[in-house]
């Protein structure tokens, strides 16, 4: 239920994570999306439900955690990370797992909350007219349920119809500000619930490639794809400006822009290079520049790795690291 994040073992010697995600604690480390991470800000301040959706590669999970979130607390809204366990072999379903990770979340940030009764449903929880998170310093925090890597709920269950059915049915519930049916007809307790409000947010994130799959549950829940925002590559601008201010004491004087061209060629597209990606950078050559950040962040952590001391990753680096760093990674991964 984690992501393969990075904590705080970033630092001005070591900026980048390699295939990692960047979290929270390494936002420092993290540059060139500070437009889209506001765009995203924007979206969840305006609506309930908010969906981010790219191909894989591109760093949404990153994006979440080390662009999205600083900004949300600034905004006194808690960010929740959810992804989620959506085996067979799960402890707890889906919905249980997200109401054990927003206690947690509540209890790191020292939020005070008013208690939830062990059978009482995420739903009814969030809508109890007492349902408010206090800080310290007497401010009043929006909780923001984000579920990353949504696409796992297809990719995980074996197409089950049934249990994939339940999870958007809960999941609508809560987007759609509905009355669950198990609670439709009862009586008991109506008073104490605020059917008129939605003090939380959501946002579920998932690979481009299952947006058909999402887009299915459109009927069932209508704001599904309102408000949504896709992720594309970066520019070679922003790819040059985030490693400038991420390597700034690893990289010689003028380099950042070779690293940059060098990383296109082998995974975006760049002026005058092929590299190992062929047609498709053909076909992109004579389009905009285009960089994959989770290449760019891979070749800097290679290039870190192979800096002798004192010394700082200049062109004469990256000409002989070539495209053996890749082959080399993968030789390494590959051993374990």
């Amino acid at each position: 239920m984690k992501a393969d994040a990075v904590s705080s073992t970033l630092s001005s010697q070591h900026p980048w994570p390699g295939l990692a995600a960047y979290d929270e604690a390494s936002t420092d480390y993290f540059h060139g999306r500070e437009r889209e991470a506001d765009a995203l800000l924007q979206r969840i301040l305006l609506a309930p439900l908010t969906v981010l959706y790219g191909r894989s590669g591109l760093g949404k999970s990153s994006l979440l955690m080390a662009g999205l979130f600083p900004r949300l607390r600034e905004h006194a809204m808690l960010p929740v990370y959810l992804r989620l366990d959506f085996s067979a072999q799960a402890m707890g379903g889906p919905l249980q797992q997200a109401e054990r990770l927003l206690d947690q979340a509540i209890a790191d940030a020292g939020l005070e909350a008013p208690p939830r009764a062990a059978d009482e449903s995420l739903w009814h929880w969030l809508h109890r007219r007492d349902f408010e998170l206090w800080s310290a310093d007497n401010r009043l925090w929006t909780p923001v349920l984000v579920f990353d890597q949504f696409e796992e709920l297809f990719s995980r269950t074996g197409g089950d119809d049934a249990r994939i059915g339940a999870v958007f049915d809960a999941l609508a519930d809560l987007a759609e500000n509905r009355i669950p049916h198990e609670l439709a007809d009862r009586r008991e307790g109506r008073d104490q619930l605020d059917l008129s409000t939605q003090r939380y947010r959501m946002l579920l994130s998932f690979r481009e490639d299952f947006l058909p799959d999402v887009r299915v549950w459109e009927r069932k829940v209508p704001s599904l794809l309102r408000n949504d925002m896709r992720l594309v590559a970066m520019t070679r601008a922003q790819a040059v400006e985030a490693v400038q201010r991420a390597g700034a004491q690893v990289l010689a004087d003028g380099v950042a822009p070779k690293l940059v061209d060098f990383v296109g060629g082998l995974g975006g597209s760049a002026p005058g290079r092929k590299g190992t990606g062929g047609a498709r950078r053909e076909a992109q050559a004579t389009g905009p520049v285009t960089i994959e950040p989770a290449l760019l962040s891979l070749c800097g952590a290679q290039l870190t790795q192979r800096l002798a001391p004192g010394r700082k990753i200049d062109a004469k680096l990256i000409a002989e690291a070539g495209e053996d760093m890749l082959q080399d990674f993968s030789r390494r991964a590959l051993a374990g």
